[in-house]
């Protein structure tokens, strides 16, 4: 074997507890920081059970894409979402601009999901070395990291809500919030549904072929529904905002001819 492909092989492996672990660790100290408790620290078995999995698939390759299917489901079921929902519902209103510990900060660290993803789908040690397969794996990562993306960035709305309020309910928050958890949760069934054959073509049913569209399409039409609802939110909100300024100013204009 070629010492690059071994560097590779091994490289991945530590890449791939390397995330897990910084991204576990710096969510934590997120809710410490805020929070003020030691407590947390036992977010880390949560993001423990995909490395089992992992471990599974590395095991058994003839099932590679079921494996990397449920390692995903894992992972964004047990520890992702579960820490997302509970920051954004303990802290989120309390992160202070400019820190590290900060809303760019949070954008950021979530943003290391996607690339666990792409470490765990592209683990030569459980992947078929086919050029077709490879491929495939290459365009499923990137239309599930430009999914997961989509989600961070309508989350962000509600991280720069709290720096320059625009008037969007806490309701309509929530939805946000819940929304975005949906479509982590979904992520994973880009993956379901496949097998691969002797030569490495990979294969699914028109019916679950079918499934995974209309699902994508439901997320899709959900974000664009939630931006629409958001841009007609702040727009009401500025001509609100505009219109009682033009109304202060000539009251402001009337005073000063009545005193001249």
């Amino acid at each position: 074997m070629p010492a690059r492909n071994q560097y590779i092989l091994l490289g991945l492996p530590v890449a791939f507890f390397a995330l897990l672990l910084f991204q576990s660790f710096v969510f934590i100290n997120f809710l410490r920081k805020y929070q003020k408790s030691d407590h947390w620290y036992a977010i880390i078995f949560l993001f423990q059970p995909i490395i089992a999995v992992w471990a599974w698939i590395v095991d058994d390759p003839t099932r590679h894409l079921l494996w990397l299917f449920v390692a995903w489901l894992v992972h964004v079921a047990i520890g992702l979402v579960p820490t997302i929902g509970i920051i954004f519902g303990l802290i989120e209103n309390k992160l202070i601009k400019g820190e590290p510990y900060g809303p760019d900060g949070l954008k950021l660290i979530m943003l290391v999901s996607p690339l666990v993803l792409l470490v765990l789908l592209n683990d030569r040690r459980i992947v078929p070395a086919t050029g077709k397969y490879r491929e495939f794996m290459t365009n499923l990562s990137y239309k599930m990291t430009i999914n997961w993306f989509d989600g961070v960035d309508l989350l962000g709305v509600i991280l720069k809500e709290n720096e320059f309020s625009h008037g969007i309910p806490v309701s309509y928050e929530t939805a946000i919030i819940a929304s975005s958890c949906i479509g982590f949760l979904l992520s994973p069934m880009e993956l379901f549904g496949y097998k691969v054959d002797e030569e490495g073509h990979v294969k699914s049913s028109d019916a679950l072929e079918i499934f995974r569209i209309a699902i994508q399409g439901c997320i899709n039409a959900l974000f664009l529904g939630l931006r629409v609802g958001i841009y007609f939110t702040i727009r009401g909100r500025c001509f609100h905002i505009h219109r009682q300024e033009r109304h202060n100013n000539s009251y402001r204009l009337i005073q000063i001819d009545i005193f001249f």
